[in-house]
C-alpha cells in the first residue's frame, strides 16, 4: 500500500491513474478489515506524498481524481467504527488527512457516509483523543463540502455544543472552530447564538474554562457568519463578563 500512495504523488497522469486503480484493486482485494492495521503507516505516507508532491495547495494529485479517495473510505470508516479506542482516533484522523489533500468534488460521493460514521461515533463514550480527531475530520469536512453536509447540521450543532462543556481543552477548542465553520452555512443564527450567550452567563454550572471555550465559540460564529444575527451586539457583553485573563487568544480575535 505505501508505494501505491508514494504514486499518487507523482507528475504523470498516467501514474496517477494507474495507481489509484492499483490501490483500488489492494483495497477491494484486501478487505476494509485487514486493511485497517495499515491506516497508521498510510497517513506517514499521506504526508510523505504532500511534500512530494508538484502541487503548491498541499494536495495530492492522486487523491484529487474523480472519487480520488475511494480506495481509503472502507479502510478509514471500518478503524473509525469498529477498531480499537487508538485505531478510532488514527482513522478520524486520516479522514481528515485525506479530506485535507483532496478537493471538494473528489470528496463529494463520500460525504454522507463518512459524516454519519463521525457523528455516530463521537456519541458514545470514548476517550478525548478520539474525539478530538472526530471534531478535526468533522471541521475539515465543513471547511472542504459544507453544503453537502446540510442534512446533518441540526446534529453537528448539537454534537459541538455539548463537546464544548468537555474537561478537555483541545476538545473544546475543536469545538468552537467547528461552530464557527457550521455558522457559515445557516441563515438564522439567532437560537445558536442565545444558547451561547446562556452559557457564558451560566456560572453557577460552568466553571470559568468552560464558560471561556463558549467565548471562544462566540467569536468563531461571528468572524464566519455572512449576517450578523439579531443577537449580536448583546452578546458582546456576555463575551467580555465571560472572559478571563487567560483568554489572551479569544481577547485578540475580539
Amino acid at each position: 500500500l505505501e508505494p501505491l500512495i508514494r504514486l499518487l504523488a507523482d507528475e504523470s497522469q498516467e501514474v496517477l491513474e494507474a495507481s489509484w486503480h492499483a490501490t483500488m484493486t489492494v483495497s477491494t482485494a484486501v478487505g476494509p478489515t485487514a486493511m485497517a492495521v495499515h491506516i497508521g503507516p498510510a497517513r506517514t505516507m499521506f504526508r510523505l506524498a504532500v511534500d512530494a508532491a508538484p502541487t503548491t495547495d498541499g494536495s495530492i494529485p492522486g487523491l484529487c481524481l474523480p472519487k480520488g479517495i475511494g480506495p481509503f473510505v472502507p479502510m478509514l470508516s471500518h478503524g473509525l467504527l469498529q477498531g480499537s479506542p487508538e485505531v478510532r482516533e488514527q482513522a478520524a484522523l486520516g479522514i481528515a488527512e485525506v479530506v485535507e489533500y483532496s478537493t471538494a468534488k473528489a470528496v463529494g460521493p463520500f460525504v454522507l457516509k463518512l459524516t454519519g460514521a463521525l457523528i455516530r461515533v463521537i456519541s458514545d463514550r470514548f476517550a478525548w483523543q478520539v474525539r478530538a480527531g472526530i471534531l478535526r475530520a468533522l471541521l475539515c469536512l465543513l471547511r472542504k463540502v459544507g453544503m453537502a453536509m446540510r442534512t446533518f447540521l441540526p446534529q453537528l450543532q448539537s454534537t459541538f455544543l455539548k463537546n464544548l462543556s468537555d474537561t478537555t481543552r483541545t476538545v473544546r477548542h475543536r469545538s468552537a472552530q467547528a461552530l464557527g465553520a457550521l455558522a457559515s452555512l445557516q441563515p438564522k443564527l439567532d437560537p445558536l447564538v442565545r444558547e451561547v450567550m446562556s452559557q457564558i452567563a451560566n456560572k453557577s454550572a460552568n466553571s470559568a474554562s468552560i464558560r471561556s471555550s463558549f467565548c471562544e465559540a462566540f467569536v468563531e460564529i461571528m468572524q464566519n457568519c455572512k449576517e450578523l444575527p439579531d443577537v449580536a451586539a448583546e452578546g458582546w457583553n456576555f463575551l467580555l463578563e465571560g472572559l478571563t485573563d487567560d483568554d489572551s487568544g479569544t481577547l485578540e480575535k475580539v
